[in-house]
């Protein structure tokens, strides 16, 4: 699973909670195997548990979030 996003990664200070820094995450090739494995392991659990509770199984839905959520960060990412 190939995601084409850059993980950033901000600094924040200890004692005034602003932001003195945002980098890129550095990503190791075994992150990306770690990844690949966890969603291999997903995909093992989710047939057991539809294999075993056929009529119970269903896919699990995050809601949406909420209207102002983001807002501070998007203020803070302008800085």
């Amino acid at each position: 699973l190939e995601l084409s996003s850059t993980e950033m990664k901000v600094k924040l200070d200890v004692e005034t909670g602003e932001t003195i820094g945002v980098s890129a995450y550095e990503k190791f090739p075994t992150c990306s195997m770690i990844e690949e494995f966890m969603l291999f392991a997903n995909i093992a659990v989710a047939r057991k548990i539809y294999e075993h509770f056929p009529t119970a199984a269903f896919l699990r839905r995050h809601p949406a979030p909420n209207e102002g959520q983001f807002e501070g960060l998007q203020e803070a990412l302008k800085h």
